[in-house]
């Protein structure tokens, strides 16, 4: 970010915001729905929070005192835990819309895994994002 300028010569604050958007939010989350559970990952989202309250600081030209929601406030950028949770839900979605015999659909229905004892089937993000859509979706008529 430091390469396009700052806050005097350089991109002003709807540019800065828009190569923040399309740059570095995919960025810090690139696979999050394959590593993020929300389980005991407080200080991974804490790392990820920081990075994301520093380029706000950047875009914004702001002091590092101040405070964290204001800049939220001011560049209406998510926070980094609600960003995560969306992120997990429009992955549920675009499970949902795939064809049913699409591999990657067959694997919660059909999982072959044979390294894994038959006794112990552990909770993988395609599973919990599967049945996060399935909680979440509306009756059928």
């Amino acid at each position: 970010m430091n390469l396009l300028g700052n806050s005097i010569r350089g991109l002003d604050f709807l540019n800065w915001r828009r190569v923040y958007n399309t740059l570095i939010i995919p960025v810090l989350t690139y696979g999050a729905p394959v590593w993020y559970t929300g389980v005991k990952q407080q200080g991974l989202l804490k790392r990820l929070a920081i990075t994301q309250n520093e380029g706000l600081r950047k875009i914004t030209g702001t002091f590092r005192t101040t405070p964290v929601e204001l800049l939220h406030n001011m560049t209406g950028i998510p926070l980094i835990p609600y960003l995560m949770k969306r992120l997990m839900l429009s992955y549920a979605h675009r499970l949902k819309g795939l064809n049913p015999w699409a591999k990657v659909r067959t694997i919660l229905t059909q999982d072959k895994c044979q390294y894994w004892p038959n006794h112990f089937h552990p909770m993988t993000n395609l599973s919990r994002a599967s049945r996060l859509h399935m909680t979440s979706a509306p009756p059928h008529t």
